[in-house]
C-alpha cells in the first residue's frame, strides 16, 4: 500500500520521488482564491499534517478521484452539465482529510479592507491580500498547531511572476537570513499536477469563498462537505472586528514583517545573491571539475 502511495502521489515533493518523503515534519499545503483586483474576497487555506497522515490521506483520495482524474480542480468542473454527479463526488471526497485528522486552516481578507487599511501605507512587495493571508496562515500553523520542536514545511500552489518572487524573498529574508522562526524548514511551490495533497486545499478555499459570498448558491451547497468540522482562522473585518484576537494576530504578523527595514532587506538579499553566485562559481571551476573526475 505504501509503495503504491509513494509511486502514485508523494505528498511532499513530486510524484514518484520517494526521496522527498519527510516522515518527521509537519507539512502544510495551501491554495488560494480571489487574488484578482476585481475580486471581492481573497482566501488562502489548506490542511496541515505529518507525512504519515498525508500518506494515509492519499491512499483514500486517489481511488476516490476515479479513473482518469489525477487531481481535483473545483473551478474547472463542468458545473452546469454535471451538477448532480459533482455533488456526489464532493460528498465522498469532503470527509477524507478530516478522517485522518489533517488540520484545516484558512485566512481571508476582503479587498475593500485591504484598500482601506493597507494600500499606500506599506510596501506592496510584501503586503497585498494574497501575501497577507498567506503570512497569517503560516503564523496560525506555527502558533496553534506546531509544537515547540516541530519542523514545518509550507507548500503553496505554484505561483508565477511577482507573487512567486515575493514569497521566495520572504522565505530567505524573514526566515532564513533573519532566523526569526527556526521551525520553518521550507516554503516552496508545487504545481497541483505534482501532488494530490494540494487537492483538499483547492476544495477548501473554493468552498469557503462560495459560503462567504452566498451560502445558498448551488456551488456553496455542493462544496459544503469539506466544511463539516471546525476550521482554524477566519475572515476578520479589519476596521470593525469584534474578536480582538484575530486583529491582534494580524497586527503581530504585519509588525514582524515590517520590523526589518527595507535597507536591511536589500543588504541581506544582496549578500544572499553573492553567496549563491560564489557557490555556483565554485561548482563550475576547473579545480572542482578535476576533483569530480578523480572521484
Amino acid at each position: 500500500m505504501l509503495r503504491y502511495v509513494v509511486q502514485a502521489a508523494t505528498c511532499y515533493g513530486h510524484r514518484g520521488d520517494p526521496q522527498k518523503v519527510q516522515l518527521a515534519m509537519l507539512i502544510a499545503y495551501f491554495d488560494e482564491t480571489g487574488t484578482g483586483s476585481k475580486e471581492k474576497l481573497c482566501i488562502v487555506g489548506g490542511f496541515v499534517g505529518n507525512e504519515a497522515q498525508w500518506g494515509s490521506f492519499a491512499g483514500d483520495w486517489i481511488p476516490a478521484l476515479g479513473k482518469g482524474r489525477k487531481n481535483l480542480h473545483l473551478s474547472k468542473l463542468r458545473w452546469n452539465r454535471r451538477y448532480n454527479r459533482i455533488v456526489d463526488d464532493l460528498a465522498m471526497l469532503g470527509p477524507i482529510p478530516h478522517r485522518y485528522n489533517l488540520s484545516p486552516v484558512y485566512v481571508g481578507m476582503w479587498h475593500r479592507d485591504f484598500e482601506d487599511f493597507f494600500q499606500g501605507k506599506v510596501r506592496d512587495r510584501l503586503t497585498n491580500p494574497y501575501m497577507t493571508c498567506a503570512q497569517i496562515c503560516m503564523a496560525t500553523v506555527l502558533h496553534e498547531i506546531a509544537g515547540p520542536q516541530d519542523e514545518t514545511a509550507f507548500i503553496f500552489d505554484r505561483q508565477e511572476g511577482p507573487r512567486a518572487r515575493t514569497v521566495e524573498r520572504l522565505h530567505r529574508v524573514v526566515f532564513q537570513l533573519a532566523k526569526m522562526e527556526p521551525r520553518v524548514k521550507d516554503i516552496a511551490f508545487s504545481p497541483m499536477s505534482a501532488t494530490v495533497c494540494l487537492d483538499p486545499a483547492d476544495y477548501l478555499v473554493f468552498a469557503l469563498r462560495e459560503d462567504w459570498i452566498d451560502k445558498t448558491s448551488k456551488k456553496a451547497v455542493a462544496s459544503s462537505p469539506i466544511l463539516a468540522k471546525p476550521i482554524r482562522g477566519g475572515i476578520p473585518s479589519i476596521m470593525t472586528d469584534s474578536e480582538p484576537s484575530e486583529a491582534q494576530k494580524f497586527d503581530k504578523v504585519v509588525r514582524t514583517l515590517l520590523s526589518v527595514s527595507h535597507k536591511e532587506i536589500q543588504r541581506r538579499d544582496k549578500e544572499w545573491r553573492r553567496q549563491r553566485a560564489q557557490k555556483k562559481r565554485a561548482k563550475t571551476s576547473p579545480a572542482s571539475r578535476v576533483s569530480d573526475s578523480k572521484a
